[in-house]
């Protein structure tokens, strides 16, 4: 839904008397009811990232880069179906000291070998018939620390609180109240959810 101004002026230039009007919440409105075709090919998408995380899962290992583990990652949703690796994020693989950014997003994967006791994050991304899954998870190799217990629990029980509150009619705001009064509830530091 967006065109750089330099595009806008060769389009608009080309249609005299035409004008050109925002479409966007017309297309989003319409974009947000899906057919039953289209239902499918979102779950495809979201089954071939689940075989992403499995293949993740079983590659983790002390020693494997993030790169290796993004490959892995990659290589087991194209066999399942994956047309190709969206572009915007890519896969995603942070562990240790560079699990997150600090705005919340799992940094992209680098040459950084995965350690016993690092907590990991996989960002994974695929695409069937053109319909876009994500999904994201997280992972400890070997036992989880007391903290990363805690962190587990605290983010869980957020999480519930978020998927409690998502109904038909909501507001967003009161959406985000509920979960900022969850989080606020949690032995955790600040904005720690994201």
């Amino acid at each position: 839904g967006v065109l750089t101004a330099h595009e806008y002026r060769v389009v608009d230039g080309r249609h005299d008397g035409v004008d050109l009007v925002d479409a966007t919440d017309l297309v989003n409105d319409t974009m947000m009811v899906k057919t039953r075709g289209e239902i499918e090919r979102l779950r495809r998408a979201n089954e071939i990232c689940d075989v992403g995380i499995e293949a993740a899962v079983d590659a983790l290992e002390p020693g494997v880069s993030e790169i290796e583990l993004a490959g892995e990652i990659e290589r087991a949703q194209r066999r399942a179906g994956s047309e190709y690796n969206w572009s915007i994020t890519r896969t995603e693989v942070g562990s240790g000291h560079k699990q997150a950014r600090p705005n919340g997003f799992t940094p992209e994967p680098t040459t950084k070998r995965i350690q016993r006791g690092d907590l990991v994050t996989l960002d994974v991304h695929a695409v069937y018939d053109n319909y876009f899954g994500d999904l994201v998870a997280n992972a400890v190799l070997g036992e989880p620390t007391d903290g990363q217990r805690a962190l587990e629990r605290d983010f869980r029980s957020v999480a519930d609180t978020l998927l409690d509150a998502i109904e038909p009619g909501a507001e967003i705001q009161a959406i985000v109240d509920r979960v900022d009064a969850a989080m606020a509830e949690t032995d955790q530091p600040g904005d720690w959810v994201s």
